[in-house]
């Protein structure tokens, strides 16, 4: 479910659909016992690579790439760049054009922090700076269209909570996700906004209840 977008992202909703039905799919299969939600940053980003390919696109992960970092001069010294060897998490192409992503996956356990939203939004402040890295580095931003790449900065977040009682469970999910929506209004400009449902008060074997599984995607482009 898209939540929100801005008009330059309308053309992901495809992607969106597919991903949701690959998500409800596996945890169907799993007759709700089990859900690819509730694993890693590379579980989400095969996630993605099999929704853009649903979608129509050709998609590939973990490749290669140099990354560049910038890092600003002090009061003795010049602005310099650094350069590593590493690998993007998603490279992909749709819709007549290419598309670079990087991506974090968080899963705040609400019983155990309280500083659960400032997370998320150090993930999406890292998932931004990863994909700035990736574009400068592979000097995407010199080419002309269709190789011209777009960087998506793709941040997976998957609140849940230990709890005995569901009642209470889903209270503290409905309030944190009140509180991140509103965090993402105000302090980050996100592109898109979208989410899963997972079967509601979703029970996993060790009492985590999750409601649902968001996706949340900046568009980077790096000025020539």
């Amino acid at each position: 479910m898209i939540i929100q977008e801005t008009e330059s992202i309308s053309w992901i909703a495809p992607i969106v659909r597919k991903w949701e039905e690959i998500h409800i799919g596996i945890a169907t299969r799993f007759a709700n016992s089990d859900g690819a939600f509730r694993h890693g940053e590379q579980t989400q980003v095969s996630i993605l690579v099999g929704a853009v390919t649903k979608a129509g696109g050709l998609a590939y992960a973990e490749f290669q790439v140099p990354k560049i970092s910038k890092e600003p001069g002090g009061e003795n010294a010049p602005a310099r760049q650094t350069e590593s060897l590493g690998r993007a998490d998603l490279g992909f192409f749709y819709d007549h054009r290419f598309f670079v992503a990087e991506a974090k996956y968080q899963a705040p356990n609400l019983s155990a922090s309280q500083k659960h939203i400032p997370d998320a939004l150090n993930s999406v402040a890292e998932a931004i700076s990863d994909t700035e890295r990736v574009l400068r580095g592979f000097g995407f931003e010199k080419e002309e269209p269709p190789f011209r790449a777009r960087g998506l900065a793709v941040t997976f977040l998957a609140p849940h909570v230990q709890r005995n009682q569901k009642e209470t469970a889903q209270e503290e999910l409905s309030c944190y996700e009140e509180k991140l929506l509103a965090a993402i209004k105000n302090e980050v400009s996100m592109d898109l906004v979208a989410s899963v449902n997972i079967k509601p008060g979703w029970l996993s074997k060790n009492q985590h209840h999750y409601n649902r599984l968001y996706m949340l995607i900046k568009e980077i482009e790096i000025a020539k």
